[in-house]
């Protein structure tokens, strides 16, 4: 791209932005919650709130061991915070996994020591080390997509210039 080109748009995505600052009146316009992920996060976290209210169900074991190992390895309670679970769980009690020294029912006993942090923020720090990583592996699968496309192309035309045709 042309660096004046490059100039130019930049202008046009400031100008964008205050216009939709002066539209809303406020700087959280839908421009820039999308330019910053404000929505994209406030999503996540209520999606999360929302699986927590089924962590105690019968078929959701995978959920709870996730949860589990999430809380335990990451030293994390809840999304935001462990009173998240307050609320999910309808009664002022968390997972055994929050308890700073974990035993049987620690989690009922409200004298006990709880990770306060919630496992969203670590979840964040976690991307945020391993976005290279991700990055990494991101551009690994869309080469083999791309790979994969260009060989189907070829076997395409190949078999179009032998004429075979395919008899049901």
């Amino acid at each position: 791209m042309e660096p004046e080109y490059k100039a130019e748009i930049d202008d046009a995505a400031r100008h964008l932005i205050f216009l939709q600052r002066d539209r809303y009146g406020k700087t959280s316009s839908p421009v820039n919650e999308a330019l910053t992920g404000k929505k994209v996060s406030e999503n996540a976290k209520q999606d999360l709130k929302d699986g927590l209210a089924l962590y105690n169900s019968e078929n959701n074991i995978g959920l709870r061991n996730a949860w589990n190992i999430i809380q335990a390895e990451w030293k994390c309670c809840g999304v935001i915070a462990y009173t998240d679970w307050h609320e999910a769980l309808k009664e002022k009690v968390v997972p055994d996994r929050c308890c700073q020294e974990h035993y049987q029912n620690c989690g009922r006993n409200s004298t006990n020591m709880f990770w306060t942090r919630g496992c969203f923020e670590k979840v964040e720090e976690w991307l945020d080390e391993n976005k290279h990583l991700l990055g990494t592996i991101g551009m690994v699968i869309l080469v083999v997509q791309l790979l994969g496309m260009a060989f189907s192309m070829t076997l395409f035309h190949h078999i179009h210039r032998t004429g075979k045709k395919y008899d049901a």
